[in-house]
């Protein structure tokens, strides 16, 4: 029978509906601890949906019926192996997604939040936790992590590192942990995660340049984002630089400058979005960023395309956000190129 003293696994979902990817998992998560309690997630709210809309049409009962069924056919048995339980629409959850590894999901929201170490594991209740932060958009010029405890910085050198859209790259700074640095290096070497000597030559040659072009995107990020905050045709401006941007108070504290990474909402539908990019001119179509050439994306129709609706909803990505990697070109050009185009919607 199961027993709630042992060991357990926790696999936390809508199952909306459950299928064989879950019961998958299930098989490989019973390999840990022998039992599994399966928790269904009430979604009940404004923010995460309201059951039996289209994107959560199955209740709890109609779901566990489901799960029985489908963990019924491979010879487990309800309140033996397993059991299904309803709980609230928790956020802080641990969850597995491969075998040997746990991870713990913890929401800091959508605003830039302190990436003081300590902070963090003091929320966390929790010291032994490794806390990693991907500071591709800020860079190194303007943002330091290690230097605020975190223990591992990602960087895409491809974005501003590289800074020319010539190379594709990556690279983990480790703070003094030579045991996690070891078992890094050791992935790395055994998976072949090498860069050629020629890409290496391309970023030491960019990495010269780093400060200077940090502070012309800075710089130019920063007047595009004012202007634009006062123009009638738009609807919403997100840059952590604005004064009104509910992150501001944080950037500034833990930034030197804001980047060069901007988005914005236009007035209007997904034609309007659509009309704005085919007449923009300077800025380039494309899906990355931190060049020194501006570029312009559409999140909806391109890196966020395969995402459900329901999903993109929750995380604001609506049919007319663009974001905006701001260039080093002539401020007076790029603003002259987005008031065109502008005009168009």
């Amino acid at each position: 029978m199961f027993d709630w003293k042992k060991p357990t696994v926790q696999m936390l979902g809508r199952w909306q509906p459950w299928h064989d990817g879950h019961t998958e998992l299930f098989k490989r998560a019973l390999q840990k601890t022998g039992q599994v309690c399966i928790m269904y997630r009430d979604v009940g709210g404004v923010d995460a949906g309201v059951e039996g809309q289209a994107d959560n049409p199955f209740q709890f009962e109609e779901v566990k019926a489901k799960i029985n069924e489908g963990l019924v056919q491979h010879g487990f048995t309800d309140g033996k192996e397993y059991v299904v339980v309803k709980v609230p629409n928790i956020i802080d959850i641990s969850y597995g997604r491969g075998v040997g590894y746990s991870f713990t999901e913890h929401d800091l929201g959508k605003e830039i939040h302190d990436i003081s170490a300590t902070k963090i594991r003091e929320s966390l209740k929790d010291d032994n936790i490794i806390i990693v932060c991907d500071n591709t958009f800020a860079s190194p010029y303007n943002q330091q992590p290690l230097n605020s405890g975190a223990d591992v910085v990602i960087h895409s050198s491809t974005k501003y590192l590289g800074g020319h859209s010539d190379i594709i790259g990556g690279a983990l700074i480790i703070n003094d942990n030579k045991i996690l640095a070891d078992k890094i290096k050791y992935i790395q070497n055994a998976v072949g995660a090498v860069p050629s000597p020629f890409d290496c030559y391309l970023l030491i040659r960019s990495i010269k340049t780093l400060a200077v072009r940090m502070e012309r995107h800075n710089n130019n990020a920063l007047e595009i984002a004012n202007y634009l905050l006062k123009h009638p045709k738009i609807k919403n401006v997100f840059y952590p630089g604005l004064e009104n941007n509910p992150s501001y108070e944080i950037a500034k504290k833990q930034m030197t400058g804001f980047g060069g990474i901007l988005s914005i909402e236009l007035m209007g539908d997904i034609n309007s979005a659509k009309k704005f990019l085919e007449t923009i001119q300077i800025f380039t179509l494309a899906e990355s960023l931190g060049g020194v050439e501006s570029l312009i994306e559409h999140p909806a129709i391109m890196t966020h395309a395969s995402i459900d609706k329901r999903i993109k909803d929750e995380l604001g990505i609506s049919d007319t956000l663009i974001r905006l990697s701001i260039g080093i070109e002539d401020i007076s050009d790029l603003k002259k190129s987005l008031d065109d185009a502008l005009k168009n919607i």
